[in-house]
Order: C-alpha cells, then structure tokens, then sequence
C-alpha cells in the first residue's frame, strides 16, 4: 500500500504515501473516479503509518506523519479521534509541529474535542508573526525536514486550510491569504509541496468567502 519516490520495489516514503492518499481524497472530492483498490491499500497503510516510519527519523518528523494520517484519513470518512487525541498529549502543543497540529484541528475539532481545539488555536495566536495586513507562520525541525519535505509557505497552506474547516471567520484567515499572495513569484510558489497545499487552501477560502 506504500509509495517509493523512482521506482517500483523501491522502499516506500511515509510522507510520501500519504501525500499521495491526500491526493486520492482530494480527487474524490472533486468527484474523479478512483481506484477503489489503490485506495483501499493506501487506507490500510495509512492505520499503521507509525509502524512504516523508519527509525531514525526524528520524534517532530515521527509526529508530523501520524498527524497527517490522520487527517487524510478524516477526509476520507474514516476518523480517528481516539488517536488524534493521544498523538496530541503524548507530543503537547509547545512540541508538537504547528503543521502536525494544522492536521490535527479538523479531526479533533469533528470530535467536539473543544479543549484540545482551543489549546491549538491559543498557541498558533501566540506563534504567528502579524502585521496590520498579513500574517505568517516561521517553522523549523531540530532534524529531518527533509523527510517531510518541508517549507514555511507550506505550513502556512496547511494551518490557513484547517483554520478554514475550524474557525473560519478567525482574523489571521484574510492576513494569511494576503500573506501567501504576496510571496508568489511569477504566479506560483516555491515548490510543488508549496503550491499544492496553498492552493488547496486557496480553493477552499473562495468557497468560503
């Protein structure tokens, strides 16, 4: 059910395959027809993503991944509060990566976990950098960034996305849409990780607004 980057038989990347169920949700959505088998063996894989996840990735990697499971797999109708809740206390809020936490909102937020929500939304509040007009989220990983194939303009997709699905008419929801508009160069962002989470975002906030 795992995804290699090159080659078929190649091992698979976590990240990655959940990347591509996150895709596969967000084709349905959009009502594209879907191999049912694929998708099957990609929920599977994604119900035990922590046993695939090499060692010696770091714990915020490790945490990142869990997260993003579990928010594919809430978009794909199969949601897992019980784990949501014990990734979020067994990493705490000031540990855990505000991506992961990004993931998070939705699936604790249709639980009703308004506790854990609240939590979230305080330290994301007290973590953003904020102008009159913009706001942006500055991320790091003490080690393995690139197993997630992270960015900051990513992050900023991932939490203005949730935030839309949590708590919409939130302020920081126009000054990050200002913000990531504003750092595209020539019509796009940096990366395609970059472009594909921003402009799921972007989908969204239009649907909204």
């Amino acid at each position: 059910g795992g995804w290699a980057f090159w080659r078929r038989g190649d091992r698979d990347w976590p990240f990655l395959t959940v990347h591509i169920a996150h895709a596969i949700a967000r084709a349905e959505a959009k009502e594209y027809a879907v191999d049912p088998t694929m998708k099957g063996r990609a929920q599977k894989y994604l119900k035990v993503v922590e046993r695939h996840i090499p060692w010696w990735y770091s714990e915020e990697s490790k945490w990142a991944i869990r997260a993003y499971a579990l928010y594919v797999r809430h978009h794909m109708g199969d949601t897992d509060t019980s784990k949501a809740r014990a990734l979020f206390d067994e990493a705490g809020v000031t540990r855990l990566p505000m991506e992961a936490q990004g993931w998070l909102l939705p699936v604790l937020h249709a639980s009703g976990d308004t506790r854990r929500v609240d939590q979230i939304l305080r330290h994301l509040a007290n973590q953003v950098t904020e102008t009159a007009g913009k706001a942006h989220f500055v991320t790091s990983y003490s080690d393995g960034a690139h197993v997630l194939l992270h960015s900051d303009r990513r992050v900023d997709g991932v939490l203005l996305d949730s935030l839309l699905q949590v708590k919409p008419k939130d302020d920081l929801v126009p000054k990050l849409v200002a913000d990531l508009l504003a750092h595209r160069t020539r019509g796009r962002w940096s990366s395609t990780q970059e472009n594909a989470f921003v402009l799921q975002a972007m989908d969204r906030y239009f649907h909204e607004y």
